[in-house]
């Protein structure tokens, strides 16, 4: 599945691919250029593989839904457990920060490879107000600015709102920062996928529903193999030097 694309320095390509099993969605890990085949216009060329299989290079900014209905049940303290999980997984080159977003959107926790200070900030998530996921996000990408990793924002909404700020700005925002937004909606928000499919889908994510926040862990626990696990960077000189709109295949 192709991610993202790199035009920076055409006619050279760059373009992220994750590849799947078709029949399991497993992601595969240990691919090389072997493995691949590359064709611009039904014309096979010559093409580099990068693998980012094991490096576990990445930064993650985590976007926390704190508003009032995180109270009911159990989604509160299961979202917490999930968030534990995730950061006490976390390799010796990931750098993870909290964002979380209720009656007030803010940093809970900087960016930072230290897991203690993390497993605190999780620890202290808590629910009031409403839902400002744009607003949540935006400041979650602002996270990933600096970050000299892989940047994913993975972020997740029991409810139903946006908040203030248009989709298509948080959208173009990612796409400015070059990271990719993983998207969950758990319960109620399986009602209503907007702005989650919306966001996931335009950075080059994937949207999942989970009925209970009981299933965030494992959820988190395949986006972390999807992207440190079966990511590769492919790169070719286009034929084409003239960059003018024409479509290829």
């Amino acid at each position: 599945e192709r991610r993202r694309v790199d035009l920076g320095s055409f006619p050279g390509i760059c373009a992220d691919v994750a590849v799947s099993d078709k029949n399991t969605g497993n992601p595969i890990a240990g691919l090389d250029s072997s493995d691949f085949v590359l064709y611009q216009d039904g014309k096979a060329l010559p093409f580099q593989v990068t693998s980012v299989n094991g490096m576990g290079a990445v930064s993650v900014v985590l976007v926390v839904d704190e508003s009032g209905s995180m109270m009911a049940g159990n989604r509160l303290p299961g979202a917490r457990q999930s968030l534990i999980e995730f950061i006490e997984g976390m390799s010796p080159s990931e750098r993870i920060s909290i964002v979380g977003f209720g009656n007030d959107v803010g940093v809970r926790q900087p960016m930072t490879s230290d897991r203690e200070l993390l497993l605190e900030a999780a620890r202290n998530i808590y629910a009031s107000g409403n839902t400002f996921i744009n607003e949540g996000t935006l400041l979650g990408l602002d996270q990933l600015v600096d970050e000299p990793y892989k940047r994913v924002a993975i972020i997740f909404l029991d409810g139903i709102g946006a908040g203030s700020t248009p989709t298509p700005t948080v959208i173009d925002r990612a796409i400015e920062v070059g990271a990719t937004i993983y998207s969950i909606g758990i319960e109620d928000a399986g009602r209503d996928t907007y702005p989650l499919k919306d966001l996931a889908e335009a950075t080059g994510g994937t949207y999942t529903y989970a009925p209970t926040s009981d299933m965030l862990g494992g959820i988190y626990s395949s986006i972390r193999s999807e992207i440190t696990s079966s990511q590769y960077t492919i790169c070719y000189q286009s034929p084409d030097t003239i960059m003018n709109g024409d479509t290829h295949e």
